[in-house]
């Protein structure tokens, strides 16, 4: 396999979101031909992959491997998970470029200690591996919850996919993926670990200003306490919904049913959220991962088009994506560790 010289603007703004969330997500990342040919590949991954592929076993077995996974992906037509030569992980979304059909490998993990030490132990001294080089992989990233996984793989996709969508229909898709594209590349640039406060700020203080929004406010989820309490605001009423904590009854409990957001001006809905007089409308939207409640986005006095609606609904999604994902990692990482 070789490299493919297929160059455009659409594909070269792909390949720099690809790089942004590879890195978010500590994941290689990797686009191909139907034949095979790489197109691009970032730079992140684990080293063992990297190690194992630079052998003439290795090199072998994955373009076996890799052949039959595009074959594969091509065929379904649909986000496809599948098992590489070395055991790990890896999801496979089939795209479209330029009318090019191209495919996306997104991975690798293992999802279990066991899995990789398996592997190590039934492949020492046919890779050549050292102990040393052991010891170093067993603190790199090599080990995911599959559900986690999953998630990112989709996450992965929908941010791929709005981004080529907003390329064939500007008007409808250009503001949602210049505001997505806007967290991804802020967010790419911490380290993991960092506080999240500074992606709720961004969360909540972009869209204020591409939407001219009166005021957007975040309240993060108190599992202890079954409420959410109000971490961060921004806007001409901030002042009015600073600390407090709306009850997971009344609306909150629909946005949470659903999982989708919700819209009230009843002064009744507004009065049982603890919310001042002066707060006249509110739109709800849960940040959440897998039905798992991380958070609520607000937007108070304002009215939003459908388009702004959509927008807001893509932001929480990889908003809480990329928050989950800080958290995972940094906890993957203490248990591996230990």
């Amino acid at each position: 396999m070789e490299n493919y010289h297929f160059d455009t603007p659409v594909l070269r703004t792909l390949k720099d979101i690809a790089s942004s969330l590879a890195k978010i997500g500590g994941m290689h990342f990797s686009l191909y031909d139907p034949a095979g040919n790489v197109l691009f590949q970032s730079s992140a991954g684990n080293r063992l992959l990297r190690y194992i592929e630079k052998t003439e076993k290795g090199s072998t077995e994955k373009e076996i491997f890799l052949k039959n996974a595009l074959k594969t992906t091509l065929s379904r037509n649909e986000l496809t998970m599948l098992r590489n030569h070395a055991g790990q992980y890896e999801w496979y979304l089939p795209l479209k470029i330029d009318d090019k059909p191209l495919i996306s490998r997104i991975g690798s993990f293992y999802i279990s200690r066991n899995e990789l030490e398996g592997f190590i132990h039934q492949n020492r001294d046919i890779y050549r591996i050292t102990a040393n080089e052991v010891t170093e992989w067993h603190k790199a990233d090599l080990i995911q919850n599959i559900g986690f996984l999953k998630t990112k793989a989709e996450q992965f996709s929908m941010t791929l996919k709005n981004y080529l969508a907003s390329q064939v229909d500007k008007n409808t898709y250009e503001q949602q993926f210049n505001l997505i594209k806007t967290i991804i590349d802020i967010t790419s640039e911490f380290r993991i670990g960092t506080d999240v406060s500074e992606i709720i700020r961004v969360m909540i203080d972009f869209p204020l200003m591409m939407m001219n929004l009166d005021t957007m406010s975040y309240a993060q989820y108190n599992d202890g306490q079954d409420l959410f309490i109000t971490t961060a605001s921004t806007g001409l009423h901030s002042h009015l919904v600073n600390n407090v904590r709306f009850p997971a009854t009344g609306i909150i409990e629909e946005v949470i049913t659903t999982g989708d957001f919700k819209y009230s001006s009843d002064p009744y809905d507004i009065h049982r959220l603890g919310i001042a007089e002066d707060i006249q409308s509110i739109y709800i939207f849960p940040v959440h991962v897998e039905y798992r409640n991380l958070g609520l986005l607000n937007v108070l006095n304002s009215k939003l088009s459908e388009n702004q609606i959509e927008i807001l609904r893509a932001l929480t999604k990889i908003t809480g994506f990329v928050m989950d994902t800080l958290k995972v990692r940094t906890s993957c990482d203490r248990q591996i560790s230990q």
